[in-house]
């Protein structure tokens, strides 16, 4: 934990799919003085805010559906589960 954060540096759980297993890494340098490296980016992509504008305003559709939100949400909550009670979480 990096001091006067109150945050973990980072988390990871493994996540035991259908098709397999995959890993889930989470981290957080706060308290870390880093280099800053520039990365490009490409500019003819929509921001997720664009996205997001675009879909109230002009009517347009998201790109993830419902079910695959609900399906994200299920996966985060139970990773905060098995993070607090250190007991494999099932989805």
């Amino acid at each position: 934990m990096t001091d006067g954060f109150g945050l973990d540096d980072a988390d990871y759980t493994l996540i035991d799919c259908e098709s397999g297993v995959g890993l889930l890494e989470v981290n957080r340098h706060a308290g870390v003085a880093e280099e800053t490296v520039e990365v490009p980016v490409r500019r003819d992509i929509p921001s997720k805010h664009e996205h997001f504008l675009r879909c109230i305003e002009d009517d347009e559709q998201p790109l993830t559906g419902i079910e695959d939100t609900i399906d994200t949400l299920r996966v985060c909550l139970a990773f905060n589960r098995s993070a607090e009670s250190g007991q494999v979480e099932a989805v």
